[in-house]
C-alpha cells in the first residue's frame, strides 16, 4: 500500500489533534478519513498540552553567523510549534500489523491507520511486497494484544522518548480487563537494541504480568482486536512533557535501590563526593560523530570532576540509575543523550555537536524535561554529513562554560 491520503484513516482526528499536533497541512488533514466504526476510543493517555520552550542558555559555534541562524531557527520553533498532541488508546478491529504500519479491513478495502503513516515515520514494507508472509497465529480469547511502536523504534532515543511512555496503556487495560492476559506486540530489529528495549519494558512493568509476541519486519499478523496506543510526539520538536514525566519518575523509583548502592560505593571511595553527579557521555569512534580532540576535552572535564560514562556498555537499569542522580551532563549529541530525560527537573545539559547538524530534537527534549540547555558546536571538514564525521570542540570555550556552571 502506498501512502495516499485517500486510503488512510485517523484513529480519531478530533480527539488526537484538538489542541494541535497535526504534522501536515490542513489540506492533508481534510483528505484523511477522520475516524471509522472499526476503531473504538478506549481512553486518553496524555492530554495535548502546550509547553514553554526556553532558548538555550548559551549557544556557541565556530561561525558566529551560524550560531545566530540556529538561535533564530529555534526561536521560530518556539513561536510556531504551539499546542500539543493528545495520545490515546484505541481498539482496532480486524487489524493487520506489518513492519511498523497498522491496517484494518473496511469492507472489501484495506485502509492504513494514519498515525502509523505520518511523514515523520519511515517508509513501510507494503502489503503487496513479494517478501511479505501472512502469519496465522492462534490467539487466546483470554488475551489482549497491545502495540505502541513507530517508525523510529529501532533507535534508542526515539524508543525511550516516543514509545516507552505509551506503555501507560498497559495499566488502563489492566483496570478494564483485570482477568485477561496482556500481550505486547514487539517488532524485532537488531539483537542489541531489542535487548535494551525489552529491558526497558520489563523495568517499567516490574511486578506486572505480561507476555511478548515478537514479530519480524516481513511478517503480516492479523488481529481480531488490537489495542493501539497512539503517538505522544511529532519529531523532531513536539513532545509530551507529561509523558516524559510519567516514565522518568516511575523509572527513577524503580531503580532507587540501585542508586543508593551506587552512591554508597562512590562515597566509600571519596568521602567528599557530592550527592549529584557530573557526567560526560562518551561515544565510541566506531559509531561516527566522535571528538577528534577527545583527549583535550577529557582533560578539561577532569578538572571539574566529571565521570566518563558509556551508556552503550550499560544495561537499561544502570543507565536510568546513572542519569537519575546527575545534575550536570555533558555529551556528544546523539541517542545516548536522551538518557538525560531521567535527570531531575532543574538539571543542566551541555550538548556537543558539529556545526551544520541542525537537529532541534535535543534542545526540545531539554525544554520538555525542564532542563537548562547549552549547545556548543565544533568544527569538522564535512559539509554533507556533519552528524557523522569527527569534529573538534573549542576546549577554551568549554572550559569557560564549565567554570561558569561551577
Amino acid at each position: 500500500m502506498s501512502r495516499t491520503t485517500g486510503s488512510l484513516t485517523s484513529c480519531d482526528i478530533d480527539i488526537l489533534y484538538k489542541d494541535g499536533g497535526f504534522p501536515e497541512a490542513a489540506t492533508v488533514r481534510d483528505a484523511i478519513s477522520p475516524r471509522d466504526a472499526a476503531i473504538e476510543f478506549v481512553g486518553t493517555l496524555y492530554e495535548g498540552r502546550s509547553y514553554e520552550r526556553s532558548l538555550p542558555a548559551s549557544l556557541h559555534a565556530p561561525d558566529e553567523a551560524y550560531a545566530e541562524t540556529r538561535l533564530a531557527s529555534l526561536n521560530w520553533i518556539k513561536q510556531t510549534w504551539t499546542g500539543g498532541l493528545t495520545s490515546a488508546l484505541f481498539c482496532i478491529r480486524n487489524a493487520i500489523v506489518l513492519d511498523n504500519a497498522i491496517y484494518f479491513q473496511n469492507g472489501d478495502e484495506i485502509r492504513g491507520i494514519y498515525e502509523t503513516f505520518r511523514p515523520q515515520d519511515l517508509s513501510h514494507l507494503p502489503l503487496n511486497d513479494p517478501d511479505v508472509t501472512f502469519v496465522e497465529a492462534a490467539r487466546s480469547p483470554d488475551t489482549i494484544d497491545l502495540i505502541f511502536n513507530n517508525g523510529g523504534s529501532f533507535n534508542y532515543g526515539h524508543w525511550i522518548v516516543e514509545d516507552l511512555p505509551r506503555l501507560k496503556a498497559f495499566w488502563i487495560l489492566r483496570r478494564l480487563f483485570p482477568d485477561k492476559k496482556i500481550n505486547i506486540v514487539f517488532r524485532n530489529y537488531h539483537p542489541i537494541i531489542d535487548q535494551i528495549r525489552l529491558q526497558s519494558i520489563d523495568l517499567l512493568l516490574r511486578g506486572s504480568e505480561y507476555t511478548i509476541t515478537r514479530i519480524n519486519r516481513e511478517d503480516a499478523h492479523n488481529f481480531e482486536r488490537l489495542y493501539y496506543a497512539s503517538p505522544v510526539a511529532v519529531p523532531p520538536a513536539l513532545k509530551s512533557p507529561e509523558a516524559l514525566r510519567f516514565v522518568a519518575s516511575r523509572l527513577r523509583r524503580q531503580v532507587l535501590g540501585v542508586r543508593v548502592k551506587a552512591f554508597c560505593r562512590r562515597l566509600y571511595a571519596n568521602r567528599s563526593l557530592p550527592l549529584r553527579r557530573k557526567l560526560f557521555v562518551d561515544r565510541s569512534a566506531s559509531y561516527g560523530r566522535g571528538l577528534s580532540n577527545r583527549h583535550e576535552v577529557l582533560a578539561v572535564l577532569a578538572r571539574y570532576g566529571f565521570e566518563i560514562v558509556d551508556p552503550l556498555s550499560m544495561s537499561f537499569q544502570r543507565q536510568v540509575a546513572t542519569f537519575a542522580d546527575a545534575r550536570l551532563v555533558v555529551g556528544i549529541m546523539g541517542a545516548a543523550m536522551t538518557n538525560t530525560m531521567f535527570c531531575k527537573p532543574g538539571s543542566t545539559v551541555v550538548h556537543l555537536a558539529a556545526q551544520g547538524w541542525d537537529d532541534p530534537f535535543f534542545w526540545d527534549l531539554a525544554s520538555a524535561c525542564s532542563h537548562t540547555c547549552h549547545i556548543l558546536y565544533g568544527s569538522n571538514e564535512s559539509i554533507e554529513q556533519p552528524n557523522r564525521d569527527p569534529f573538534a570542540i573549542d576546549v577554551e570555550r568549554l572550559d569557560k562554560l564549565l567554570a561558569d556552571l561551577a
